[in-house]
């Protein structure tokens, strides 16, 4: 057939805007058939094919389709297509907003039937194939989504699952050390140094279960976007050394040297302090667990300018010269429970949640977390901060606060209250709907001298006060959840009263929700003061000498 036999080809063409004859072994195309009206769109009429193919769709085609039409569109491709077909299409957006089709059909084959000779054909696609083919590229990309969603869907699935797995064995270990020892301190309660013995590692088992527990709610919070600062005036320099008090006798049992510098101009600041000491006391406990007996530990904090107006840039460096990180684990350092397989810390109580944790507790401060490690040579790592000065005012009062903070860490607080019988005559209102948590807050005031009642509910405890005289009562412990009515709302009840009085009686808040947003919540409520489960006695003591006494 001759194809430049106008006649033959305006009979075919007449779906078509534009045909290009394509000479699929020399490389080669020209134009057999336009219309006068848009001619070639101002494309080449002839010239080499290939050049042509990565001209128009890298010129004309829209982005999400170029790669593909460049492809499709290659002598390659169309030499594959059409050696077992008479024709194929490409469909696809011009960079305008138009639906485009181009059709090879083959022309002519050599001896073997391989395409020698194609048709490159463009015709638009009329409104509602137009439409039917956006519809089902978006189908095709909803699927594709839905694939990637059910995908993240089953990968969360799984890391929940692993998650409480982990988190079965991890709760289990604490709590079985728990109920050992308490059986055992039981056993020998007529041997009162192997009870306290005991109930020594009764506690520490406790504190760790309480940790973990604190783990778990971090993640939580930080994963739903709930994590919340609070912004305190503190100081840096009582901040490390309740720091290095407190991890002082885990050092000393493993005969470390631990050294602390703190080179700071302003040791004052606004903080969240309880975050911060929880992100060095992990990185610290790791230096102590992780060096091998006799070691080297050391604290340093620095103080720098920082680019923002009003803040200072603090960097706290927590060195040791222990057994380090290998090459292999240093990318997985910030998994969550991932723990390097070394036998020599086989026995280091942990989840591996800690520096995970860590990570995401920096980053919510905007600072940054670097380390370098060698192993069998030590670990340095290196925490910033920015943190804001505080106002004159807020400095005036820094010493006030701190008087009050180191009274209620007074660990000789108890002892000496007890035996003065600090609560002698003062009556209380124990509210609560667990009877555990009733029993044990009971005998703490019961120990001080205090006399108790009991309300398992807010409106119980509301009818109590009603019922009796304006000073029956020297103060109400309310728990903040419980049913029938909870503690925000009995509190908001209790305020409305008309004896001034009875209104105004003090009401200490109390969660097993330790969050800032409870302890707002609290306060919002008409609390007077807020604790949190488990009740630290010291501080107990300091509110109650505070608000009642």
């Amino acid at each position: 057939m001759d194809i430049s036999n106008i006649n033959v080809i305006n009979a075919l063409a007449s779906n078509y805007i534009l045909i290009y004859h394509v000479d699929l072994v020399n490389d080669f195309l020209k134009v057999i058939y336009d219309t006068p009206e848009q001619g070639t769109f101002d494309m080449d009429r002839q010239g080499v094919y290939s050049v042509f193919n990565s001209k128009y769709s890298q010129g004309r085609i829209d982005p999400e389709f170029i790669e593909e039409r460049e492809r499709l569109g290659s002598i390659e491709h169309i030499i594959e297509e059409l050696t077992h077909k008479e024709s194929f299409e490409i469909s696809y957006t011009v960079n305008y907003g138009k639906w485009r089709v181009v059709e090879f059909r083959v022309v002519a084959r050599d001896a073997s039937g391989k395409p020698t000779d194609a048709l490159m054909c463009f015709r638009k696609l009329d409104d509602d194939r137009a439409e039917a083919f956006r519809v089902k590229k978006e189908n095709e990309k909803n699927r594709e989504l839905l694939e990637i969603a059910l995908q993240e869907a089953r990968q969360a699935s799984k890391a929940k699952t692993d998650f409480l797995s982990n988190m079965s064995h991890d709760i289990r270990t604490p709590m079985n050390a728990i109920i050992g020892y308490a059986t055992l301190a039981k056993a020998n309660i007529n041997n009162p140094d192997k009870a306290s013995e005991y109930i020594d590692k009764t506690l520490t088992a406790s504190k760790n279960l309480m940790e973990l527990i604190g783990n778990i709610l971090d993640i939580t919070k930080i994963e739903s976007g709930r994590f919340q600062l609070e912004h305190e005036p503190d100081n840096i320099i009582s901040l490390i050394d309740e720091l290095v008090n407190e991890v002082k006798p885990l050092a000393d049992k493993k005969h470390h040297s631990l050294s602390h510098n703190v080179r700071v101009k302003n040791p004052v600041v606004l903080i969240d302090k309880n975050k911060v000491f929880r992100i060095l006391q992990n990185i610290l406990l790791n230096a102590i667990n992780y060096t091998d007996e006799n070691g080297q530990i050391d604290i340093k904090v620095l103080e720098y300018e920082s680019q923002t107006k009003g803040y200072s840039t603090y960097q706290f460096e927590i060195s040791d010269n222990g057994i380090g990180i290998s090459d292999d684990f240093k990318d997985k350092i910030y998994e969550p429970f991932s723990r390097e397989d070394d036998e020599r810390v086989a026995f280091v109580n942990g989840s591996g949640l800690g520096l995970s944790i860590v990570k995401q507790m920096i980053e919510q401060f905007g600072g940054t977390i670097a380390f370098s490690s060698e192993k069998e040579k030590g670990t340095k790592f290196i925490v910033r901060i920015d943190l804001k000065q505080p106002s004159q005012d807020i400095l005036n009062k820094i010493n006030t606060l701190t008087e009050a903070k180191n009274s209620a860490n007074n660990h000789e607080a108890v002892s000496d209250a007890i035996s003065n019988g600090i609560l002698r005559d003062k009556r209380f209102l124990v509210v609560d709907d667990n009877l555990i948590n009733v029993d044990i807050l009971c005998d703490i005031l019961k120990s001080l001298g205090g006399i108790t009642e009991t309300a398992s509910n807010g409106l119980m405890a509301l009818e109590m006060i009603k019922k009796h005289d304006s000073l029956y009562y020297n103060a109400v412990l309310m728990d903040m959840k419980m049913p029938i009515m909870d503690g925000a709302k009995a509190v908001k009840e209790i305020r409305k009263l008309g004896d001034s009085f009875k209104s105004g009686i003090p009401v200490i808040g109390i969660s097993a929700n330790a969050f800032a947003e409870e302890k707002r919540r609290a306060l919002q409520s008409g609390c007077d003061a807020f604790l949190a489960k488990p009740i630290n006695t010291n501080e107990l003591i300091f509110i109650l000498k505070e608000v009642s006494l």
